[in-house]
């Protein structure tokens, strides 16, 4: 059976700003190839000042799927979500940092404790850690927030 699996193909199509991908292929290429793949063809890999401005305010994003405490790590993956709505789907931590700093739920400590917090959500799965610096949100961790991002 593990073999099966394995050697299974798979189907995924992605969407980022007004380009979309669809493949069909080993589940390998998806875990190992397909990110570059996007990158190759989207061009929505690093934020500019433009992107960060633009849409849904992260406060909004706040509101919406906060439960609970706020944390720095929370209001960072919120602050990815911002970015991702916007096309933009590597991002540096100084990126992060730039929209967190624009809600009304930031905190100053949330600057010193942004390595560690990045870490944290690396080593739960929540984003993915990329050559340069660079972070992304996870799958499972988009899913999280599919309304968004099925409502353009």
């Amino acid at each position: 059976m593990f073999l099966r699996l394995f050697f299974r193909n798979a189907k995924i199509r992605v969407k980022s700003g007004n380009k979309e991908i669809e493949f069909e292929g080993p589940l390998s290429f998806i875990k190992n190839g397909l990110f570059d793949l996007v990158k190759q063809n989207t061009g929505a890999v690093g934020a500019d000042t433009d992107a960060i401005d633009q849409g849904i305010s992260v406060d909004v994003i706040v509101s919406k799927y906060n439960s609970g405490n706020l944390t720095g790590p929370k209001l960072a993956i919120f602050a990815m979500v911002k970015l991702r709505l916007n096309g933009v789907v590597e991002v540096t931590r100084q990126e992060i940092l730039k929209v967190m700093r624009d809600s009304d739920n930031y905190k100053t400590s949330y600057r010193g404790d942004l390595a560690k917090g990045l870490k944290g959500l690396y080593k739960k799965g929540d984003i993915i850690k990329r050559d340069g610096g660079k972070y992304a949100l996870s799958p499972e961790k988009l899913q999280e927030f599919g309304d968004l991002f099925n409502a353009g």
